[in-house]
């Protein structure tokens, strides 16, 4: 950890340190806050669904879009992962249409195929993803 501290240190990069999960999402609040960011685009990140920080920064008034599509779809559906890997594994297709069309704005579009549904969500995601102001992605090593 030192070394990688002292390297993203030389990079431009500052590391913080948290003592549990309820610092860490402290930290990540402060440094939000200390941008005025109010948008957020996460990643996928298992750490971040052990210490609840999606309702913990939703809590203080930031709104939080997950951009992996099957944590959007959970996290669309207000549930947890079902799978490390695949969390929406569980959900089918017919599932996830009902879900969309009852969260989005569809106007014209069809959601009759998977491709269609693919479509949709690369749509608002990349839509939130545009004008996220902090990003915030998980690593499995450093």
């Amino acid at each position: 950890l030192a070394q990688f501290e002292q390297q993203a240190a030389e990079n431009g990069n500052r590391v913080h340190f948290a003592s549990d999960g309820d610092a860490m999402n402290s930290i990540v609040l402060d440094i939000c806050q200390e941008h005025r960011a109010q948008r957020i685009a996460k990643g996928k990140s298992m750490v971040t669904e052990e210490t609840g920080l999606n309702d913990y920064l939703q809590r203080a008034g930031l709104s939080v879009m997950e951009t992996d599509l099957g944590e959007y779809i959970i996290q669309q559906a207000g549930e947890t992962p079902s799978h490390i890997v695949g969390p929406a594994l569980h959900k089918s297709a017919a599932e996830v249409r009902e879900l969309f069309l009852s969260r989005h704005d569809l106007g014209e579009r069809d959601l009759g195929e998977i491709a269609d549904l693919v479509g949709e969500a690369r749509l608002v995601l990349r839509e939130h993803f545009l004008k996220a102001e902090v990003g915030i992605i998980g690593s499995n090593a450093l």
